[in-house]
């Protein structure tokens, strides 16, 4: 530490820990020591609980694993696990398996083009030492006992016993992020969010992976122990996808098989194809038809591989997402899309090995879209819709088949005349004996003072002033029929024939009375 006088007085103190002031006030550059570099790498590879779920998953992936289990504490702040049955770690790679950039997977940067596994770089344990505690239990299938190492932030072996435990390795980091007390705090402080990340991230692996069981569980501190996933090993990924999501999810799904593009779309990203030449991408594709309530109203099930290797190719999500728009614009696909091929990729762009570079990466694009286009072809985009008005519409010269309906439940009203239907509704509640208000009803109540009525004479009385009101309603029917709009003159016109319906209603209401 020293101390440095500003031209103010005041004295400022500075630790220098890399960098030195020479007599000539020149500052020297040094190396950074070992310890502090391993740190900082350290904290660029493992970004969060995804992260280091995906490096343990991957190496007991590239250990050819047929069963992985994961287990989590409080959501991961406490415990990550992730146990499988694979091959195991022989005895004197214990030191080297934490060390920096030691692998078993390459020898010379040339191997990637070729690369055959997840992991490369050999630097997911050395980080993740830094960054929690660590616990390695495994046994080689040429060991007799297995192996509990416990290891420093370092790297270093601290401790060794044996203990009992089937072929395969386990892998227990305690208290992620503990050594960088900011990100521990963001971590902590989001810790469902992160969980849910490391989730999706989870069930890409389990998609893709055939012949791979997969579990995950959560134990919480107050004891309950929640099952997240947990798949049966399928070979297909139609399989998987039910275990996973259900079976409701995958009857929403259709197959996209390749397709060789056209010349417009072929002009429209700048490829040439020469005739009979072999497509350098295969196609492993599903996404969710475009019929309506096939999609999802977010992005949360959209899954792209190269090779099978989970990543994110911006342009081809933002492709497959607009095609699907143009056939079903209320909602979003769900996606599964494994891009094999033979042609170079650059998987060493990021520390997570997210970010994948192409090599014709433009064709990839004009294949997927004239694929999607295919497919999507025998779905109709457009549909012929029929709406039930509220009303009849009566048009000139012409007779609707069906009259207006009431109500949801009633019959449809039958052809035929208005005094032809009027007659036999009236008759129909007539045979109703709580039907109070028929016309021959009320003749005989007012009439029944007078026995020498006659029940037929009543019923004529009624029936010929009852052809009247229907001749009189029918003319208005009419003289509207062509227009179907009531307006002030036909009110006008219709003013006279009221008065003779008035006239009417009181003739009904006093029949004359017939001599016998």
């Amino acid at each position: 530490m020293e101390e440095y006088e500003n031209k103010d007085g005041s004295l400022d103190i500075m630790e220098n820990i890399n960098i030195q002031e020479n007599t000539n006030n020149h500052l020297i550059i040094k190396a950074i020591n070992r310890d502090t570099v391993h740190k900082i790498c350290s904290g660029q590879v493992v970004l969060s609980l995804a992260i280091a779920m995906k490096e343990l998953v991957e190496n007991s992936i590239d250990a050819g694993a047929t069963r992985i289990d994961i287990l989590l504490k409080e959501y991961g702040s406490e415990l990550l696990e992730v146990s499988d049955n694979g091959s195991g770690v022989l005895k004197q790679n214990f030191e080297a398996l934490t060390l920096k950039h030691y692998t078993s997977k390459i020898r010379e940067f040339s191997d990637l083009e070729c690369i055959g596994t997840l992991g490369f770089r050999g630097e997911a344990l050395s980080s993740l030492c830094a960054l929690s505690n660590l616990v390695i239990i495994t046994k080689h299938s040429t060991s007799d006992l297995a192996t509990r190492i416990t290891y420093d932030r370092n790297g270093k072996i601290t401790n060794q016993i044996a203990v009992a435990r089937e072929q395969g390795t386990t892998i227990m980091l305690e208290k992620l992020f503990s050594t960088l007390p900011v990100r521990r705090k963001e971590f902590t402080k989001n810790l469902k969010r992160e969980f849910n990340k490391m989730c999706q991230l989870l069930y890409a692996y389990c998609l893709v992976s055939k012949g791979i069981k997969f579990s995950c569980s959560n134990l919480t501190n107050k004891g309950s122990k929640n099952i997240v996933v947990a798949t049966d090993g399928h070979k297909t990924v139609r399989e998987n996808v039910i275990n996973i999501f259900g079976a409701k999810q995958i009857s929403t799904l259709i197959d996209v098989e390749a397709v060789v593009p056209k010349e417009p779309i072929c002009n429209e990203y700048g490829v040439k194809l020469v005739s009979g030449e072999e497509l350098p991408f295969s196609l492993e594709f599903l996404i969710s038809s475009v019929v309506h309530g096939s999609g999802r109203s977010t992005t949360d099930r959209q899954f792209y591989f190269v090779n099978s290797r989970p990543c994110e190719l911006s342009r081809l999500i933002k492709l497959v997402n607009e095609v699907y728009k143009q056939f079903n614009c209320g909602q979003y696909p769900f996606v599964f899309l494994n891009v094999t091929t033979k042609s170079l990729v650059d998987i060493n762009v990021t520390p997570d090995k997210r970010q994948v570079y192409l090599e014709n990466e433009k064709l990839l694009l004009a294949i997927v879209k004239a694929s999607l286009l295919e497919a999507f072809k025998v779905f109709p985009s457009t549909f012929k819709m029929q709406n039930l008005g509220i009303s009849k519409i009566i048009t000139s010269g012409t007779q609707s088949d069906r009259g207006i309906k009431r109500s949801i439940t009633e019959g449809s009203i039958k052809k035929g005349s208005i005094l032809e239907r009027f007659k036999k509704r009236s008759k129909t509640e007539g045979n109703n004996p709580s039907d109070n208000f028929n016309l021959t009803n009320v003749l005989k109540q007012e009439n029944n003072f007078n026995n020498s009525f006659e029940d037929s004479d009543i019923e004529e009385e009624a029936d010929r002033k009852l052809d009247m009101l229907i001749e009189i309603a029918c003319k208005l029917s009419n003289e509207n029929k062509a227009e179907n709009i009531v307006d002030t003159e036909a009110i006008n016109q219709n003013n006279c024939i009221k008065n003779i319906v008035e006239d009417l209603e009181i003739s009904l209401d006093q029949p004359t009375k017939k001599n016998p």
